[in-house]
């Protein structure tokens, strides 16, 4: 399952704390199924699984874990976004804070990956499917945002998230104390 290898390295890639503690990010599937139909001319499959991600004894907020997983998630599954439904529950999660300066995050995402497989000579012909959209847009990641002075402060490969005095997460969703957001430059 290629997708594993996908979200692990987009994750330590976006978070230098993860970066530098490799041992403090486990990823598993502990249950998944393979999805089969007899065909004549078809002889794909396609994995359904239950991704695990544990980020243990982390010093960061949890936004820096997860806007990196929203933006993983708009490239390597983006039907998961698009359906109201199934977007409200994309990302589960259980927190455990530890103290007032870390937290172990236990991460579910439902993920899907299909094969499509061909016979070839002697054998079969295996490739996995991209699964991104066509839309060039849904493909981007995160590349730069800028704080009120117009300062770089992160962005795709390494996300630098923006702290104030005593830890205040100043990063939102809002984009509050950001000058701008721009997600496709």
């Amino acid at each position: 399952m290629d997708k594993t290898t996908a979200v692990r390295d987009f994750i330590e890639g976006s978070v230098p704390e993860l970066k530098r503690n490799p041992d403090r990010l486990r990823i598993f599937i502990r249950t998944g199924s393979v999805a089969l139909r007899y065909s004549n001319d078809h002889h794909g499959y396609q994995y359904n699984y239950v991704l695990n991600i544990e980020v243990r004894d982390f010093g960061g907020h949890p936004d820096q874990v997860f806007l990196p997983l929203a933006l993983w998630l708009r490239r390597y599954q983006p039907d998961l976004l698009l359906n109201h439904d199934r977007a409200n529950r994309a990302i589960s999660y259980q927190a455990d804070f530890l103290d007032n300066k870390s937290v172990d995050l236990d991460i579910t995402i439902d993920l899907t990956e299909s094969v499509d497989v061909t016979p070839f000579e002697d054998g079969f012909k295996i490739t996995h499917r991209d699964d991104a959209l066509d839309n060039d847009a849904a493909n981007v990641a995160l590349k730069k945002i800028y704080d009120q002075d117009g300062k770089f402060i992160a962005g795709y490969p390494s996300m630098y998230f923006l702290t104030g005095v005593g830890g205040d997460h100043l990063l939102g969703t809002d984009g509050a104390a950001l000058k701008e957001i721009n997600l496709y430059e």
